[in-house]
């Protein structure tokens, strides 16, 4: 978009030669935009824009682009034509491009919707707590006021704008920011690693800086340029420190919302590109080769945060973006004394071959590792014994959430509501819920609908190890549940699809065992960690 003036601006979408200095604007839409440009409408708008079509958070950012002496601002809503899905494809993939590019980024974090505008003054001490004001005169001899707060009101509060998915990659890409919060204005300069800062109203503390320094350094690398900050990432340290401000990145992002659930992958590219120089190696439907096997042991943070399974397609089961909720992988390298998985291939079939680090329409992930076959029972998830005998529980239904973390709420509290589910799960062809002793290949339906008694309901599962986690005092192994989809003539391999993480260690958070005895629990305990001992490696095809 093109402005002129302040006082009466004059707007109209443009295409300029070259790239002239410009701002961005970062925003929550709250809805669909009236005002968004389609086919029908963008040869008019090279003409002009009524004033009165802009909304009013986007006539803030016009006042702020031509106030800091700027003459193009762009804007999502106006600057992609929304009805062109090829088109918005090629724009999400420039995202990089476009907020790396801007001479400055200016961030709405205060409005909650394209209406609301965020040029009016604010009351800081209005949304604090146990605030005190004080007349304070000041070096120039005006009086002032300063306000005496609570000790931690200072630190920073959630803004409408940390709710919305796609603006977390736009502050990252950014280069100089200028923000408008509710407590306070500030302006941001993330070109150096210092990252001098400005502000004005609320002076607040412990904002997040999470990947400046490092994607700061990777941009310098990048460059060819070596900056000092540069001296405290040796490569490999560089690496480490990437993966894991990459995966507390994650939890920020995956708490969010996002308009478009099958946006889950593409709302975070941009970032994913800029770091993907500094880590080397593939991005595989958001997961790091580089971080494989270790990185397929996410889990949703608290079956508080679980969400019913997608409608729609967003990618492979054994990748984050295929489930929504808040994502947590909290277990890193150096929690490991040993890896028991081997990745054999990975492949991923890209909705767009020219976004490399967008969405997929397919993947595949081929490994080769221990599996246990197992029953989800009422009674909790048990396993057969080798040459017959009882079956051993690993999973009572008292302690489930100490042991399990199902990716969907599908999958959630699976001994309490076999029966319940049972006409959901018979549906799907990912899991095959059984009415037999045993997991055996078929369902045993004779009492359905009739007056006996009903069978014994109970799902078949497969447990893959992953590795086994050390930095607990017990330990034990940490791998994947999941659930054995159709043979294909195509695939030599049996296929699966995962349902959740199991979690054999034992830490401070296991308090309890569930009215068990000590010598019950003990060998619990003891069957968790031999589970695996008796099979042989195989190779597998997780979809």
């Amino acid at each position: 978009m093109q402005c002129f003036r302040w006082q009466a601006p004059e707007v109209r979408l443009c295409y300029p030669n070259g790239e002239p200095p410009y701002a961005a604007l970062s925003y929550c839409w709250g809805g669909d935009q009236l005002h968004k440009t389609t086919r029908s409408n963008v040869e008019s708008r090279g003409l002009g824009i009524s004033w009165g079509e802009i909304p009013q958070t986007i006539r803030d950012a016009i006042r702020v682009t031509t106030g800091v002496g700027l003459s193009y601002l762009w804007v999502d809503s106006f600057c992609i034509i929304q009805d062109d899905e090829q088109g918005k494809l090629g724009e999400i993939a420039q995202m990089p491009r476009i907020y790396g590019h801007a001479t400055v980024t200016i961030v709405a974090s205060r409005c909650k919707g394209a209406s609301e505008g965020f040029l009016h003054d604010i009351k800081p001490a209005e949304l604090t707590a146990f605030t005190c004001e004080v007349p304070y005169r000041c070096p120039t001899g005006e009086l002032g006021t300063v306000y005496l707060v609570e000790d931690g009101e200072g630190h920073s509060m959630s803004e409408p704008i940390d709710d919305r998915g796609w603006t977390l990659q736009e502050s990252y890409l950014s280069s100089r920011v200028i923000t408008f919060e509710s407590r306070q204005s500030s302006i941001i300069c993330q070109c150096s690693p210092e990252r001098p800062s400005f502000s004005d109203g609320w002076r607040q503390k412990g904002r997040q800086q999470t990947m400046h320094e490092v994607t700061f350094a990777v941009r310098a690398c990048n460059r060819g340029t070596t900056p000092s900050k540069i001296d405290l990432y040796e490569r490999r340290e560089m690496n480490g420190a990437l993966l894991g401000e990459w995966q507390s990145c994650l939890s920020d992002y995956t708490k969010r919302k996002l308009t478009e659930p099958t946006d889950r992958c593409l709302a975070i590219s941009g970032l994913a590109e800029v770091i993907a120089p500094g880590l080397g190696g593939g991005y595989l439907a958001g997961l790091w080769e580089r971080s494989l096997p270790l990185g397929l042991l996410w889990s949703i943070g608290g079956w508080t945060e679980l969400r019913p399974e997608p409608k729609d397609y967003q990618g492979p089961s054994w990748s984050w973006t295929s489930v929504n909720g808040l994502v947590e992988n909290k277990i890193t390298t150096q929690d490991f004394n040993r890896n028991l998985l081997e990745v054999i291939e990975c492949q991923v079939e890209l909705s767009d071959p020219l976004a490399q680090f967008g969405a997929v329409k397919h993947g595949q992930l081929r490994v080769k590792g221990r599996l246990v076959r197992a029953e989800w029972t009422t009674n909790g998830l048990k396993v057969a014994t080798v040459g017959g005998g009882p079956s051993k529980i690993l999973v009572p239904p008292a302690n489930e959430i100490f042991f399990y973390s199902p990716d969907t709420r599908d999958m959630e509290n699976l001994s309490d509501n076999l029966e319940a589910l049972e006409d959901y799960y018979k549906a799907q062809e990912s899991l095959r819920l059984l009415s037999t002793d045993a997991c055996a290949s078929t369902t045993n339906e004779s009492n359905r609908g009739g007056t006996g008694p009903q069978p014994n309901l109970h799902i078949c599962v497969s447990l893959l190890e992953v590795s086994w986690l050390t930095s607990t005092q017990a330990g034990g192994p940490v791998g994947l549940v999941l659930s054995e989809l159709p043979n294909k003539e195509s695939v030599p391999y049996r296929r699966f699809t995962r349902i959740g993480l199991f979690d054999f260690t034992i830490g401070s958070q296991v308090t309890t065992s569930g009215g068990a005895s000590p010598e019950e629990w003990e060998k619990l305990i003891h069957d968790q960690k031999t589970c695996f001992d008796q099979c042989v490696p195989e190779v597998v095809q997780i979809e």
